[in-house]
C-alpha cells in the first residue's frame, strides 16, 4: 500500500465518520425545542431538554474536530496527487 492509498483509506475513514456523527447530532437536535413556555409542574421537560442541548454541543465538538481532520487529509491527498504528477 501506498502513501498516497493509506492517506485516501484515512480521509474516507474520517469522512465517513463525520457523516455518522453529523447525522446522529441532527437527529438528537430534532428533540430540541427553540422556546419553551413551561410552568413549575414540567421541570423534568425542561431538565431533559438541558441534556439534549448539553449532548448537541458536545457533539459540536467532534463535528468541528472531524471538518478539521478530514479537510486536512483532503489537502495532503491533493498536495500528493500534484507531487506525483509532477514527479512523473
Amino acid at each position: 500500500m501506498t502513501l498516497y492509498q493509506a492517506v485516501f483509506l484515512a480521509w474516507v475513514a474520517v469522512t465517513v465518520g463525520l457523516a455518522a456523527v453529523a447525522i446522529y447530532r441532527a437527529v438528537v437536535g430534532l428533540h430540541e425545542d427553540d422556546q419553551l413556555f413551561l410552568d413549575p409542574a414540567e421541570d423534568g421537560f425542561r431538565l431533559e431538554q438541558k441534556e439534549v442541548a448539553r449532548s448537541i454541543r458536545g457533539l459540536d465538538t467532534t463535528v468541528l474536530w472531524l471538518t478539521w481532520c478530514s479537510g486536512g487529509l483532503f489537502a495532503l491527498i491533493v498536495a500528493l496527487g500534484a507531487f506525483r504528477a509532477l514527479g512523473s
